[in-house]
């Protein structure tokens, strides 16, 4: 399938405007030119007080979920994304050989370990007050979250992929959470190559179209 071909193509996404994950999605289905075949479901997002729609097909209670038209859904961003590319007849998120997709796999997999990181330092904001626990917590998340995007700095190459990869949209969506609910990192003020790198990535139609909700 070709940009632009999405007739007889649709799918539903039940996920929420604030999920990184969501928007890795979202991001690849622009980069594909298959976003105008999805019609976003917007769903509860809370961990603790998950959604009744998206447990009856993931038990997980995670977003994203995308609902196929033949009935059956699947779950977690890597494999939603690996799912457009094959009904885009493309390989442009996951490569076109064994060891670069190896390679773009990793890359996305540590990406999303940033984000994961990310949530849980997000959770520990809602918990209540643990004490010095707590704190220390929220101090370990925070120096791996640091020490993660000073190795993105140095390892990361000066421009994203054009088009992007799996990969650099993980990276991407990793970053702009990191700015969404944390400003006060201000990872960029000692990251000039990183901050260049979100920033030409920040430019692309597909970013500009999927912004975070409030």
């Amino acid at each position: 399938m070709r940009n632009g071909e999405t007739a007889g193509k649709r799918w539903q996404l039940h996920w929420s405007s604030r999920s990184p994950f969501a928007r890795k999605v979202m991001i690849g289905a622009h980069e594909l030119g298959l976003a105008g075949a999805i019609t976003c479901v917007p769903v509860k997002a809370n961990p603790w007080l998950p959604d009744p729609v998206v447990m009856a097909v993931n038990p997980l209670g995670k977003v994203p979920v995308l609902l196929l038209a033949d009935g059956g859904w699947l779950y977690d961003s890597s494999v939603i994304l690996q799912f457009l590319e094959s009904e885009a007849g493309r390989t442009d998120l996951f490569g076109g050989t064994r060891s670069g997709r190896l390679a773009i796999e990793a890359r996305q997999a540590f990406a999303d370990d940033l984000i994961g990181k990310l949530l849980a330092l997000l959770d520990e904001g809602f918990r209540p007050d643990g004490g010095a626990e707590a704190e220390t917590r929220k101090t370990v998340l925070r120096r791996v979250i640091l020490a993660v995007l000073d190795h993105l700095d140095t390892t990361l190459p000066e421009l994203p992929g054009s088009p992007p990869d799996a990969g650099d949209i993980a990276t991407f969506c990793a970053l702009e959470y990191a700015d969404f609910r944390f400003p006060d990192l201000a990872w960029k003020d000692r990251r000039p190559r990183l901050a260049s790198w979100h920033r030409t990535f920040r430019a692309r139609p597909s970013a500009r179209a999927t912004m975070f909700g409030e």
